[in-house]
């Protein structure tokens, strides 16, 4: 028994110890699994004060799992901050998140010592899966979203695998806001 307890003891140390730390100069730090690749932003598509692309990781192979880091600002959330917030006002954020959309409400899950509230949703795009995560502090979205295509053309998406889910909410799970 002992044995065993230190062996899944060594295989999580090892585990823990094969990661990546990408950091976000004044948002967040995140931990993402060594093997992979941080590609960097793209701001080609980057609209002031609406839309910035801040991270872009993943495996470097065409269909392995990806994951965007993305801001949007929501003028109609201005003064609200999730994290402050009332369940009925998360709830009601998750909803519009989901209108207008093929997909379904995972989870709302709290990470770091802050408890930050990301609603996590399950979508159906381009013939595959996207798993997204999202908070909001006036009207800044912070949204992580993972996919994988389902060849090299990258014209159309896969389902993720339950590994992969389960790697994004690791990922998710690592997040640390950093101080401005």
């Amino acid at each position: 028994m002992r044995r065993a307890l230190s062996f899944a003891l060594t295989l999580l140390l090892c585990a823990h110890a094969a990661a990546e730390t990408l950091r976000i100069e004044d948002v967040l730090t995140l931990e993402y699994p060594d093997e992979w690749r941080d590609f960097g932003a793209d701001d080609s598509y980057d609209e002031e004060n609406a839309y910035y692309n801040l991270a872009f990781i993943g495996g470097a192979g065409d269909t392995e799992l990806c994951l965007s880091v993305d801001l949007y600002y929501y003028e109609e959330y201005a003064d609200i901050r999730l994290f402050s917030a009332n369940e009925a006002t998360i709830d009601d954020f998750a909803g519009w998140l989901l209108e207008g959309c093929d997909g379904t409400l995972e989870a709302v899950r709290r990470v770091s010592d802050y408890q930050i509230p990301f609603v996590v949703l399950r979508t159906r795009e381009d013939g595959g899966t996207v798993l997204s995560a999202d908070t909001l502090t006036n009207g800044w979205d912070l949204s992580l979203s993972a996919y994988a295509y389902a060849d090299a053309y990258s014209d159309a998406l896969r389902p993720l695998t339950d590994a992969e889910c389960a790697l994004f909410l690791e990922i998710l799970d690592s997040l640390e806001p950093l101080p401005d």
